[in-house]
């Protein structure tokens, strides 16, 4: 059984609120990205902060633009965020770059897509999303990569270098994963209670899905199940949250 601190309460209440608010009515693609752009800018607050906080006490936070050792790893994502990330993605790139995301997201998922949890966290692999060192899509990444911040590049290179070591970990910092997941947490309860399908992915396996089809975001604000083929099953999923409660 999993206890939350008094603190995962309050950001998991805020996720669920911010929902609430923004769906007072119907949930509708209009509402739904919304509630996107107002979730990712809370946590880009919360992170602003508490890296002005970092800098006034004299601790370090060594990520900066064209650092992307962290970008070769597994970076999983919420049915909502692929789908804001897929409208982002259709707005801002053209044609040509998306076909360069389809095909970089193929090969990749076409390794990942056989792995278990316990392969594909220690897979390094560039990012279908990573140009010359920054992401294409950056203003509408996911979660996992928002809340990704190290005190030490050092830490990140070796977890890079090494990702059998089990005892390496990135020198990541505890708050803005546990607040930005809790609040994400609670988004996604607000959704389920709506009918809504929510599930865990690895970005390159619902990339292609969702960009090939313009109208996924219509169809989901309506209950529709997007394909379940590749969901992250209960089984990986444990293995996932007891390897990331080590970091």
């Amino acid at each position: 059984m999993t206890i939350f601190s008094e603190t995962d309460r309050i950001f998991f209440s805020d996720g669920y609120l911010l929902a609430r608010e923004v769906f007072q009515k119907e949930v509708i693609p209009g509402s739904f990205i919304e509630l996107m752009e107002k979730f990712y800018g809370q946590v880009d607050g919360l992170n602003s902060s508490f890296v002005n906080r970092c800098e006034r006490e004299g601790k370090n936070i060594d990520c900066h633009r064209g650092c992307s050792w962290c970008c070769h790893q597994a970076v999983l994502a919420g049915t909502h965020e692929m789908l804001y990330l897929c409208s982002y993605l259709r707005e801002h790139l053209d044609q040509g770059e998306i076909d360069k995301i389809l095909m970089r997201a193929g090969k990749k998922n076409e390794i990942t897509g056989k792995m278990k949890a316990s392969e594909f966290l220690h897979f390094k692999h560039p990012c279908p999303l990573l140009e010359e060192g920054a992401c294409m899509a950056y203003p509408a990444r996911p979660l996992a990569c928002r809340t990704y911040l190290s005190s030490n590049v050092d830490s990140c290179l070796q977890e890079y270098r090494h990702p059998r070591n089990h005892l390496s970990f990135p020198a990541l910092y505890a708050f803005p994963l546990q607040s930005g997941r809790m609040m994400n947490e609670g988004i996604s309860l607000f959704l389920r209670e709506n009918k809504l399908h929510v599930a865990e992915f690895l970005l390159e396996s619902k990339l292609g899905e969702i960009l090939r089809t313009p109208d996924t975001l219509l169809l989901w604000t309506t209950g529709m199940n997007l394909n379940q083929q590749n969901e992250i099953g209960q089984e990986d999923m444990e293995y996932i949250v007891n390897h990331l409660g080590r970091k």
